[in-house]
């Protein structure tokens, strides 16, 4: 029986000698993020569609749009944005960039800064964790660090880079539509006046067309492709 009593006496001391001097805390920073925009954009673009006879499947828009967001939260490329950004933390001092923390007690003079940034890659994709509620489309964003505060500032720059990585993808998506329609405009106004050209020719040579039903039908096909090529130049300047 003594020896029962020591045996649960030593492991409950033992228990919390590590849980208080050996375990070092950890704090946990969540939010819960989605698209401030994409209700608005997809209505807007959804209906300036049906203006043009264009059925855009909305669910299917609404599918890419939640598989993108966890993927850019757990991709380098935005963790890599990150390691710029500068913290204060008691442990390592003020202003100090997140790859300083990240690699701080790395003594080896060796690596350059390209393995210090994989190093400090590494170890920032342990910090976040990204759960995605497929019924809201919400993603719940945690991080995870030695200190409250800065767990918390690290999650509202993981946000703050989050968005202005989507304004940088839209702004490069908005030019590169706006370019293709450029390039289109000119081919068709190219197209249309060709067509335009033809029709007079025709009209030129053949003044009395009524009683030639093949001279007809020749003008009537000039003629559609004139009003095709009209109607697409027309959406193109809109």
């Amino acid at each position: 029986f003594k020896i029962l009593i020591n045996s649960c006496l030593v492991s409950i001391i033992v228990g919390l000698i590590y849980a208080f001097l050996v375990i070092e805390n950890e704090y946990q920073s969540t939010s819960k993020i989605m698209s401030s925009s994409q209700s608005s954009n997809q209505s807007q673009a959804l209906g300036i569609a049906s203006q043009l006879g264009i059925n855009l499947p909305s669910t299917m828009q609404s599918e890419n749009h939640r598989w993108v967001y966890k993927a850019i939260l757990e991709s380098r490329t935005l963790a890599r944005s990150l390691l710029k950004e500068k913290f204060n933390t008691f442990e390592f001092g003020k202003e100090k960039t997140l790859l300083q923390i990240l690699t701080h007690g790395i003594k080896n003079s060796t690596l350059n800064i390209s393995k210090l940034e994989l190093i400090a890659l590494d170890r920032f994709k342990k910090m976040i964790s990204v759960y995605e509620d497929s019924r809201t489309s919400i993603h719940t964003v945690t991080v995870t660090a030695k200190e409250p505060e800065f767990a918390s500032k690290l999650n509202n720059a993981l946000i703050n880079t989050l968005d202005e990585h989507q304004r940088n993808y839209n702004r490069s998506k908005t030019n590169d539509a706006r370019l293709f329609i450029q390039e289109r405009i000119l081919e068709t106004k190219k197209e249309l006046n060709l067509s335009e050209e033809n029709l007079r020719d025709f009209r030129i040579s053949n003044r009395r067309i009524e009683d030639s039903p093949s001279l007809l039908i020749q003008e009537q096909r000039l003629l559609r492709e004139t009003t095709v090529l009209t109607g697409v130049f027309t959406t193109l300047k809109q």
